[in-house]
């Protein structure tokens, strides 16, 4: 058995700024993982399409991912990360 928690809250700072603290927690036998992450989201123009997002997480023990996307309508680019693994072989 795999239990999985996932939890996030949309906060509107103002009509064109959106945060998102978001925690998640993994458990798969001997192996635990808890990340936590904050992604602020930025609208070009209130009510307009184009929209920013990025952040910074952390996963417990592990790496500081970073991320950015563009986004425009219902145009979404994946999500790109970029992090520091310590504990992964080169």
């Amino acid at each position: 058995m795999r239990p999985n928690v996932h939890a996030q809250l949309n906060t509107e700072l103002s009509k064109k700024v959106t945060l998102t603290p978001e925690l998640y927690y993994s458990n798969m036998g001997l192996n635990n993982q808890v990340q936590a992450h904050a992604w602020p989201r930025l609208l070009a123009q209130a009510g307009e399409q184009y929209q920013g997002l990025g952040g910074l997480g952390y996963r417990v023990g592990d790496s500081c991912p970073t991320a950015a996307r563009p986004d425009y309508k219902d145009i979404k680019v994946q999500r790109v990360t970029i992090s520091r693994c310590r504990n992964c072989p080169t």
